[in-house]
């Protein structure tokens, strides 16, 4: 089979399986609406001409005399090779080409390229900082986004009408599913977690001792072959700011340089060599999970909301962290012991109220704790609640604010 035959093949496939969706109007977009196209044709100024689009998808509002939205798709079969840098700046050319002239009615086109390969690094970056929407075909012959349109306003018709499209393509090509996601209870992970704690160093737990870190990490580099980087900085986008991520496909973890030896360091390792052991026969794309609102779980709530896959995915990599980071036998151990240097008689346990004393003993407790475990005050005050620690005799979020004044206050205590 020649190379134009088998991109028409696949550029067929694509069109077929977007018009039979329309058609049928299985994911809410009606044919009333919305038009595909193959091959046709949109006018351009500096040609003189039209230009040609793989495919295209046309939105009209009810009455209207023209499409509101247009989505110009370009579909290339690279079997043997990833798409290059230069194929995605020709594709973006032409739609700038389009939104540019005054001969037709495409004006805010938006772009999407499908290929059956991964992309170049350079088209990835020309796609993050343009907008373009990028499909990749894995190998098992399924569709994932990869990169998707920045943040848009969405106070007008037309940002929810785009926003009806993406998720229609979603859906199109079944991009909402996450295969492989356990849905480990908070006693399944402390399993995992000991499990591992005693493959590097069984004297962790019997001595409540913390964790060392360093050795886990040269223990999961030899077995799990991974490898770690903490000596760049990760980029960052308008939207972002990430401070730690887990590659699957290039198996290495990266950790900012700029929280190396900071309190924070600790916690974020541990959640990222959670989402390892955890996640690492995870199947999603990433822009499913960026499109998945965050759990409104925070350190002083009852629980979490876990009503979607990332909710379920952070949820199980912040447990996985705190239980590495400070396991519940180490960690009750170290409560009563500091409990007892204090002097206080019933050790294992935290009565939190607005006693001087009591404020003071609960501020010298947690900033012992913090820095006996190489954490943060906040992921401290987070185990304390998760295993059931410590009692309020007021509701919780009265004391929020006074915890940031206990960490400031008590800081230079044990």
């Amino acid at each position: 089979m020649n190379t134009v035959l088998k991109g028409d093949t696949f550029e067929d496939n694509s069109y077929d399986l977007i018009k039979k969706s329309i058609e049928n109007d299985d994911f809410g977009i009606s044919p009333k609406y919305a038009k595909v196209f193959q091959k046709k044709g949109y006018y351009s100024d500096i040609r003189k001409k039209d230009i040609i689009f793989d495919l295209s998808i046309e939105v009209w509002p009810p009455n209207a005399t023209r499409y509101a939205i247009l989505y110009l798709i370009e579909c290339k079969d690279y079997s043997k090779k990833r798409v290059p840098v230069g194929d995605v700046e020709n594709f973006l050319y032409k739609i700038r080409e389009i939104n540019n002239s005054h001969g037709n009615d495409a004006k805010g086109a938006k772009g999407v390229f499908i290929s059956n390969n991964s992309f170049q690094e350079g088209g990835l970056e020309i796609a993050k900082e343009t907008g373009l929407m990028l499909i990749e075909v894995n190998s098992e012959n399924e569709l994932m986004i990869k990169l998707h349109k920045a943040d848009r306003v969405e106070n007008d018709e037309v940002s929810k009408q785009e926003k009806e499209i993406e998720a229609f393509l979603f859906k199109v090509f079944d991009l909402t599913k996450v295969q492989g996601l356990k849905k480990y209870s908070k006693k399944d992970i402390e399993n995992v977690v000991i499990n591992l704690l005693n493959l590097v160093d069984k004297s962790v737990l019997k001595g409540a001792l913390s964790t060392p870190l360093d050795r886990v990490v040269e223990f999961l580099k030899k077995e799990y072959e991974v490898k770690f980087d903490f000596d760049n900085y990760i980029q960052r986008s308008a939207n972002r700011s990430v401070l730690g991520y887990y590659d699957v496909t290039e198996r290495i973890i990266t950790i900012d340089r700029s929280v190396v030896g900071t309190e924070r360091f600790y916690f974020l390792l541990a959640h990222e060599i959670g989402h390892l052991v955890l996640h690492s026969e995870l199947k999603i794309n990433q822009q499913v999970y960026e499109s998945f609102q965050d759990s409104e779980y925070d350190f002083m709530s009852d629980k979490y909301v876990l009503n979607n896959y990332k909710n379920w995915i952070e949820w199980q990599a912040n447990e996985f962290a705190s239980n590495l980071v400070m396991p519940s036998v180490s960690f009750y151990n170290r409560l009563v012991h500091v409990q007892r240097y204090l002097g206080i008689s019933r050790a294992g346990h935290i009565y939190l109220d607005d006693q001087p004393i009591n404020r003071k003993d609960f501020g010298d407790i947690t900033t012992y704790l913090s820095k006996f475990f190489k954490t943060t005050y906040t992921s401290v005050i987070y185990r304390l609640e998760t295993l059931e620690l410590i009692t309020y005799n007021r509701k919780k979020d009265e004391y929020r604010e006074n915890f940031r004044n206990f960490y400031r206050d008590f800081e230079d205590g044990f």
